[in-house]
């Protein structure tokens, strides 16, 4: 049975890799509720005999640290788990006193048949760890956990037949009964003593585990997961010897493999028409991709233009419609085509993690379908904590004058003056996002100098982009002509 679960989880799992999902965290909610059922068995001294089903529950908790792009991410779960797991010797053995409900059997046949059936009760807290960012793009859903909970068992066997008497094992000892009936109750604590009025006994175990899922949208998922116990004694099967006579010293392990259904509950109301509109023009507050439309960009994080941070990360997010796949979009920082960055199509929902350099950082993201492309522009200026300025460079642009410019010659000459740089090599020239070494460096004093850059315009939108830098910051002008 467990392969069978095995085999048709990897087989659904195979079939939806190809169909899309999609994941809106602003539309569901960190809470969440799962139902399971599924197989037990067990690591004892007595030979598994499994029953199917053995057992079920259900979890209840929170996901912690999602986010779009993160790598990881945590959940914080309460289980129920109920079942029972049996077992079988296959043949006679004469440890005796060791099983402590055949003390009698012993005494009058010095030997018996090993069995038991253990009814578990669990109520446990786990912390999950999830590959987020897999999940994200493929849906699937990978992660460990581990547990510690309270439990309470009541271990039984099959030792007299229905009449009272000793089995008669004749030349066939497994033969004479069947471990479906247990009529002789066998609860042993830890302190090995047999108690027949049938009382649980109460024990802490730590578990860990692994599972897989798959998400069929935002908010479910099924999946195949196995969880061990640790039962913390060697009196899970109510025995500490095998049907050799041999005294076992390891711990009992018991286990639970099943399959899994879980729901996202659904977040409150998420309608941003109440909130205050944001500064930056090019937001889209719809959630339509539509490939048939050109494609339209814009930043959400930050949502407002110049930002100023204190810390050298950044997290920026954007919105970008009517776009299909990552390979359509260019993303670049100082002009620097940057490749870290993660995009969902379904979602609209594009994120890069970006270190910052002192001073200004200017960052550009395009679109691009087959009617046409769209762009969006965010200056992130970093200011470290506890770090006075000193001098650092400007960047002006005195020809031409005004921003953007338009002319009718296919030539010409831009003109900036730098101040606080001392050599050429501080300053980096971006001419419509290709490096633009040629451009001519005149240091004017020590702290002032002027750059010029010959240009040759296409026809249509041109852009310059110069940058200095100096040991406290780094700063950039850009400037936007027209053929």
């Amino acid at each position: 049975m467990k392969k069978a679960i095995l085999l048709l989880t990897v087989l659904t799992i195979n079939v939806l890799t190809s169909y899309s999902q999609r994941f809106d965290y602003d539309k569901s909610s960190t809470v969440f509720f799962g139902l399971n059922m599924g197989s037990t068995w067990q690591t004892t001294d007595v030979v598994n005999q499994t029953r199917i089903p053995g057992g079920a529950g259900f979890i209840f908790g929170k996901t912690i640290g999602r986010d779009y792009g993160r790598l990881v991410s945590f959940d914080l779960r309460f289980r129920y788990l109920g079942g029972n797991w049996y077992g079988q010797d296959s043949d006679t053995t004469s440890a005796l006193g060791q099983n402590y409900a055949l003390n009698t059997v012993y005494g009058s046949t010095g030997y018996a048949v090993q069995n038991f059936r253990t009814t578990n009760h669990s109520l446990s807290l786990e912390l999950a760890m999830h590959a987020n960012r897999f999940r994200e793009r493929t849906g699937l859903d990978p992660y460990i956990f581990a547990g510690i909970g309270g439990n309470a068992r009541y271990t039984e066997g099959n030792l007299f037949n229905e009449d009272g008497g000793i089995y008669d094992y004749g030349a066939n000892p497994t033969s004479t009964f069947s471990v479906s009936g247990y009529d002789t109750p066998l609860d042993v604590n830890e302190s090995s003593t047999h108690n027949p009025d049938g009382t649980f006994h109460s024990y802490w175990a730590p578990s860990l585990g692994v599972g897989l899922g798959y998400y069929f949208g935002n908010r479910f998922s099924i999946g195949l997961e196995h969880k061990t116990t640790f039962a913390m004694d060697n009196y899970f099967d109510g025995t500490v010897a095998n049907q050799n006579g041999e005294i076992s010293e390891q711990n009992d392990l018991f286990h639970y493999t099943s399959v899994y259904a879980r729901w996202y509950l659904r977040r409150g109301n998420t309608n941003t028409s109440t909130v205050a509109p944001v500064k930056n023009p090019n937001v889209y507050t719809g959630t339509t991709n539509n490939l048939t439309q050109k494609p339209v960009v814009a930043f959400t994080n930050p949502n407002t233009t110049p930002r100023v941070v204190n810390s050298p990360t950044f997290i920026l997010r954007a919105d970008v419609l009517h776009v299909s796949t990552a390979q359509n979009m260019t993303f670049r920082q100082e002009g620097v085509i940057n490749h870290n960055f993660t995009f969902n199509p379904l979602t609209t929902k594009f994120q890069s993690t970006v270190q910052l350099n002192p001073g200004q950082n200017i960052f550009r993201l395009i679109g691009t379908n087959q009617y046409g492309s769209d762009e969006a522009t965010v200056v992130i200026i970093y200011e470290r904590e506890n770090v006075p300025p000193n001098n650092p460079p400007t960047v002006t642009i005195t020809n031409p004058a005004v921003s953007p410019h338009t002319t009718n010659n296919d030539t010409y000459t831009v003109q900036s003056t730098i101040v606080n740089v001392s050599d050429k090599n501080q300053v980096v020239v971006i001419v419509n996002n290709i490096n633009f070494p040629n451009f001519i460096y005149s240091q004017l004093s020590t702290t002032q100098a002027s750059v010029s850059v010959p240009l040759n315009l296409i026809n249509g939108v041109n852009t310059i982009l110069i940058t200095a830098t100096n040991s406290s910051g780094r700063v950039a002008s850009l400037h936007g002509a027209r053929f």
